[in-house]
C-alpha cells in the first residue's frame, strides 16, 4: 500500500512537470530524470522512430560507458524480433535470462500475482510482456513447471543486430513503448547491467506508467510543433502571396478600387492615386459615386447594369465617365469583377479602370477622317460644278445692272442679287478650301504678332460687345515654323467664336506658353517647330478662353465635324478647316467647356531641336 501511496505521488509531480511543457527536448529530458530518480536504472537509452524512413534515431542515453559507440541512426525496415514485437504490440516488454539450475533467477518479485493467473479482466498482462530468453528451448528448466506457464517463452539471439549494437551482450532489459493510441514516438530500452540484476515487476509498473504519461506529453508536443510549422508555413504563404498580390496591384499601370458589399471604397492602388490626384486616405469609406461624373440618374443605371449583367467569372466592361480631385472630368473604361470569400459568398468588387480619353480621341478623329474624306470628295465635286455657272451668273448680273441706277428699286435688286451670290461664293470657296487645302508654306512666324493683327481685325466687334481682352504672352518663346496666313485664320476663326458666345459684357483671355520634354532639354537658342519632326522637345501652346455660355457635352463631340454649327448665319465649317490646318502643322486642337461657364481652346504645335533659329534673328 505505501509503494502504491508513493507511486501515485511520484506519478503526479511527474504529471505536473510536463503539465505546461511542449518542448520535446525539454519533455524528453524531464523523462530520463524521473526514471533515473524513481527507477534504479543503471543504463538508459531513449529512440526516436523517424517515420519518413522508418529509422532509429537515438535520442538520449544514460549510464553507457562509451556512448559514441552507440549507433546514432539505426534502420528500422532491418528491426526484427523483439523491437518489432513492441511496436506492434505497443506493450511493454520485460525480457529476463534465467541461470540455468537456479530457479530463484525468477522470483516472485518479477511479476505481480495477477500476472501469475489467466487473463480476469484487469488487462494487465496485455500492457506488460515478460519474456524469458532460453539458450535451449528444451531444457527441462523451463517446460512443465507452473511457474513459467503464465510467461511467454521467446529463444532470444545473442545475434540480435538492433539490441547487440545498441547494449551489447545483456541478460536482461526491458523495453518500453512511447505511444499512445495513435502515435508511436519510439522506445525506452533500460537494464540492469553493471549490476547484473533484474528488473522487478514493481519498477516495470512504474516506469511504464511514467513513460505512458511522458507519451501522452511528447505526442501532443509533437502535434503542437507540427501545428506552430503549419501556421508558420501558412503564415509564410500568406504573407508571399501578399507580398505578390501587393507587387501585382502596385506595378499595373491600370487604377484599382476595392469595394465593399456597400459599395464603399477600402483600397486603392497607386495608378489610382496617379490616375485620380488622389490619395488612398482621402477615398477610404466613400462610396464609389463619389468619383462618377454625371447624375444620379447615371449611377443608377450603372448599379443597374451590375445587377443585371455582372458575370461571376468575366466580370462586366463598360464605360463611363469619372472626375479628378481638381474637378477634370474624364472617360474610363472600367471592369467590375466580384470578389468571394472561402465560403464563396461574395464580399466586394474590383474595380479595374483606365483613362482612355485619348483613345476615345483618336476613335473620334478616325471616324471624323473617314468621315471628313468622303464629304471632301463630296464638296469638291459640288464646288467645281457650282463655281463656273455662278461666275456666269454674277457676270451677267453685272451687265444688267449697269443699265439701271443704284437708288433705283430694280439696282437694289439686283445689288441684293450680287450680294448673295457673292455670299454663295465665298461658301463654295470655303468648300474646296475644305475639300483641296492648299500647300502649307512654312517660315518662321510670331504667333503673338498675328494674335494681335487678328485682335486689330476684330476691334470694332470687341467694342460693340463691350468685350475685355487680355493676353498673356510667354517670355522668349523659341520661334515657331509654320504658315502664317493659315495660322492667322485659325486664331481669327476661334476669336470670332469667341466673340459670338458672349451676349454682351463679357471677357477673352489669350495665353502662349511652352515648354520642353523632361527627357529632352536643348539649348534655348537652338529651339524650333518643325511638323513631322521626330525629334520632338516639347510643345508651344496658344489657348483662347471666354466668358461665354459654352457648349453642352453632346455638342463637343461633334464641334469639329463640317457644317456642324448653332449660328444662324455661319457656314459650319471654320473649325473643321482649322482643325486641319493644326493637323498639317503637326499640332493639336482641343476644346474644353462646361455649359454657362465658357470655353477654353487650346492649339499646341511641337517644339523641335534639328533646326538652329536664333532668336535674335
Amino acid at each position: 500500500m505505501a509503494n502504491s501511496s508513493n507511486d501515485l505521488r511520484q506519478l503526479y509531480q511527474s504529471a505536473r512537470k510536463i503539465a505546461d511543457s511542449n518542448n520535446i527536448d525539454e519533455l524528453l529530458n524531464t523523462l530520463l530524470e524521473d526514471l533515473l530518480a524513481n527507477v534504479a536504472f543503471e543504463r538508459i537509452l531513449l529512440l526516436r522512430l523517424n517515420h519518413t524512413d522508418l529509422s532509429l534515431v537515438t535520442e538520449k542515453c544514460h549510464g553507457f560507458k562509451k556512448p559514441h559507440r552507440i549507433p546514432k541512426i539505426l534502420p528500422f525496415t532491418a528491426a526484427s524480433g523483439l523491437l518489432h514485437q513492441v511496436y506492434i504490440d505497443k506493450e511493454a516488454l520485460n525480457l529476463i535470462r534465467p541461470v540455468e539450475g537456479q530457479k530463484s533467477s525468477l522470483s516472485p518479485e518479477l511479476v505481480s500475482e495477477n500476472d501469475q493467473l489467466p487473463d480476469n479482466g484487469s488487462n494487465r498482462r496485455t500492457n506488460i510482456k515478460l519474456y524469458v530468453s532460453a539458450p535451449d528451448s528444451s531444457n527441462e528448466h523451463l517446460s512443465g513447471k507452473m511457474d513459467y506457464q503464465p510467461f511467454s517463452t521467446v529463444l532470444f539471439d545473442d545475434h540480435d543486430l538492433n539490441i547487440t549494437s545498441l547494449l551489447g551482450p545483456v541478460d536482461s532489459f526491458l523495453i518500453l513503448p512511447i505511444s499512445d493510441k495513435y502515435n508511436f514516438y519510439g522506445f525506452i530500452i533500460a537494464d540492469k547491467s553493471h549490476s547484473g540484476a533484474t528488473i522487478s515487476y514493481h519498477e516495470v509498473r512504474l516506469a511504464y506508467a511514467l513513460v505512458n504519461h511522458f507519451a501522452h506529453a511528447l505526442c501532443r508536443a509533437r502535434e503542437h510543433k507540427q501545428m506552430l510549422t503549419k501556421i508558420s508555413t501558412q503564415l509564410f504563404e500568406i504573407d508571399y502571396l501578399e507580398t505578390y498580390y501587393q507587387s501585382i496591384l502596385h506595378n499595373l499601370r491600370s487604377g484599382v478600387i476595392i469595394l465593399n458589399q456597400l459599395m464603399n471604397i477600402t483600397e486603392m492602388n497607386p495608378a489610382a492615386e496617379t490616375i485620380l490626384g488622389y490619395r488612398e486616405e482621402e477615398l477610404i469609406n466613400k462610396p464609389i459615386d463619389f468619383l462618377l461624373e454625371g447624375d444620379q440618374d447615371d449611377y443608377e443605371c450603372l448599379f443597374q447594369d451590375l445587377n443585371d449583367k455582372l458575370d461571376s467569372t468575366m466580370g462586366l466592361l463598360t464605360e463611363t465617365s469619372m472626375h479628378k480631385k481638381n474637378g477634370y472630368a474624364f472617360q474610363t473604361e472600367v471592369c467590375f469583377s466580384v470578389i468571394t470569400d472561402q465560403n464563396d459568398n461574395i464580399s466586394g468588387l474590383s474595380c479595374i479602370f483606365r483613362d482612355i480619353t485619348t483613345r476615345k480621341a483618336m476613335e473620334r478623329d478616325l471616324a471624323r477622317n473617314d468621315k471628313l474624306s468622303s464629304l471632301g470628295e463630296l464638296a469638291g465635286g459640288i464646288a467645281h460644278e457650282i463655281k463656273n455657272p455662278l461666275a456666269g451668273i454674277a457676270g451677267a448680273i453685272q451687265i444688267i445692272a449697269r443699265n439701271h441706277d443704284k437708288e433705283s428699286p430694280h439696282g437694289y435688286i439686283f445689288n441684293e442679287v450680287l450680294h448673295q451670290i457673292n455670299r454663295l461664293d465665298s461658301f463654295v470657296n470655303g468648300l474646296l478650301q475644305f475639300a483641296r487645302p492648299g500647300k502649307t508654306n512654312f517660315n518662321t512666324v510670331v504667333p503673338e504678332i498675328l494674335i494681335n493683327k487678328v485682335l486689330l481685325a476684330s476691334l470694332s466687334k470687341l467694342s460693340d460687345k463691350d468685350i475685355t481682352v487680355t493676353t498673356s504672352f510667354s517670355k522668349n518663346p523659341p520661334p515657331i515654323q509654320g504658315d502664317a496666313s493659315q495660322l492667322q485664320m485659325v486664331f481669327s476663326n476661334i476669336l470670332e467664336n469667341a466673340i459670338e458666345a458672349i451676349d454682351d459684357k463679357g471677357t477673352i483671355s489669350i495665353e502662349t506658353y511652352w515648354d520642353f520634354n523632361s527627357t529632352k532639354t536643348p539649348q534655348h537658342d537652338t529651339c524650333c517647330t518643325i511638323p513631322g519632326c521626330s525629334s520632338v522637345a516639347g510643345k508651344f501652346t496658344v489657348a483662347f478662353t471666354d466668358s461665354g455660355k459654352g457648349i453642352d457635352n453632346d455638342s463637343l463631340e461633334v464641334i469639329f465635324n463640317p457644317f456642324n454649327t448653332s449660328k444662324s448665319h455661319g457656314t459650319g465649317l471654320g473649325l473643321s478647316i482649322s482643325h486641319r490646318i493644326i493637323e498639317q502643322h503637326s499640332g493639336t486642337i482641343s476644346v474644353q467647356s462646361k455649359l454657362g461657364q465658357g470655353t477654353t481652346v487650346s492649339i499646341q504645335l511641337p517644339i523641335c531641336a534639328t533646326t538652329k533659329i536664333s532668336l535674335g534673328s
